[in-house]
């Protein structure tokens, strides 16, 4: 039987798990398909108690993950997260980590443990635009990124950008950084919410955690101002509340402007309620400043939505039908990229196409390679 390949899951701990731990909970689902995996943590009680993490799974300890602990048809990602760190657990025994591989999908400990060891790298936004971030989160990230990616036999990149900050934040030789994209965020095999939904014309949609980076004040100008909308339209923001929201964030939920436009703040949602929501926005816009990958804007191409998209960092990599870019500094340029979006015909989104580009299977098997 083949070693088990080691995941570690710190990110999986917070109250809500984020882009980021989606993205873990994704990894750890596509490998259990292929290979055992036991998952482990690097956080201690004291840690995750000042951080308010779960305690479900700490340092000194492992979860071993099979293919039959995959998620069933129709569970949300984050109810699967919890109830695989409810997995029986065992002590973590280094002997037999010696000669197995490990797979970091976000931080990890200045010291080596396994065999053959990778990072996921997914973004440097703390250090790109440190004034959208609390100065922990700079300084953690700064610190631990810098100073142990080398400590990695690889980094796995999720995009061409990432890799490019990472040679020039971290030091790393190209030849140690290999790009994979990973596949969609929400219903990457199938449709959570399988009954037919009708496309609401006067409802954009944006998936973002409530922060700075997403560019909330920008978006909540244009919307208001803009003539390039009908009256009517509203605008509905999915996600959960982050840090240094605007002072003034909470009144303009629901409110109505002249123009009869609207605002809903719909927090975060079940992964059933936002397919539903994918599939009856009529178009979703993306506004953020950076990113390291961007699921929202896959996820609306998955559910066949255009996308009004923010041209920086990863994002231009999306470049593809349906995908309309716009300056998330100049209103004029969103007020263009909206109105293509708005007449495209989402039939012409090449969905085979966006399946052969975005595989969490071809991550996977990438991945497994990399531990060989």
């Amino acid at each position: 039987m083949a070693d088990p390949i080691f995941v570690e899951v710190t990110n999986l701990m917070g109250g809500h798990i984020t882009g980021i731990g989606r993205f873990a909970a994704r990894v750890v689902e596509a490998l259990a398909k292929v290979a055992s995996v036991r998952l482990v943590c690097n956080s201690t009680w004291e840690l995750a108690v000042s951080q308010h993490m779960r305690t479900d799974l700490l340092a000194g300890q492992e979860i071993a993950v099979t293919s039959t602990d995959l998620p069933a048809a129709g569970m949300d990602l984050m109810s699967w997260t919890r109830r695989l760190l409810k997995l029986p657990k065992r002590a973590h025994d280094p002997r037999f980590t010696d000669r197995c591989a490990a797979v970091y999908t976000c931080l990890r400990q200045p010291a080596r443990h396994f065999r053959k060891e990778m990072l996921i790298i997914h973004d440097f936004t703390p250090q790109i635009v440190p004034w959208a971030h609390t100065p922990l989160t700079v300084q953690t990230f700064g610190t631990l990124f810098g100073k142990t990616a080398k400590l990695c036999d690889k980094l796995v990149a999720n995009s061409h950008s990432t890799k490019a900050d990472a040679r020039w934040l971290c030091a790393v030789p190209p030849e140690d950084v290999v790009v994979c994209y990973p596949g969609p965020s929400l219903c990457p095999n199938y449709h959570l919410h399988m009954r037919p939904v009708a496309k609401r014309s006067n409802v954009l949609l944006v998936v973002a955690t409530l922060e700075p980076r997403k560019n909330l004040p920008f978006l909540f100008d244009w919307f208001q101002k803009t003539t390039a909308l009908p009256p009517g339209m509203e605008l509905w923001w999915v996600g959960a509340k982050g840090w240094w929201c605007p002072n003034n964030w909470s009144t303009l939920v629901g409110r109505k402007w002249g123009n009869a436009r609207k605002f809903r703040f719909l927090g975060a949602v079940s992964d059933k309620k936002l397919c539903r929501l994918y599939q009856q926005a009529t178009v979703s816009i993306y506004p953020s400043l950076y990113e390291g990958f961007g699921f929202p804007v896959l996820d609306s191409l998955n559910h066949r939505t255009p996308v009004a998209c923010s041209y920086n960092s990863s994002l231009k990599e999306f470049a593809c039908p349906g995908v309309f870019y716009f300056d998330p500094c100049a209103a004029e340029t969103l007020d263009r990229a909206c109105l293509e979006a708005l007449a495209f015909a989402p039939s012409k989104i090449d969905q085979p196409d966006l399946r052969r580009r975005y595989s969490w299977d071809k991550f996977a098997q990438t991945v497994l390679a990399l531990s060989a």
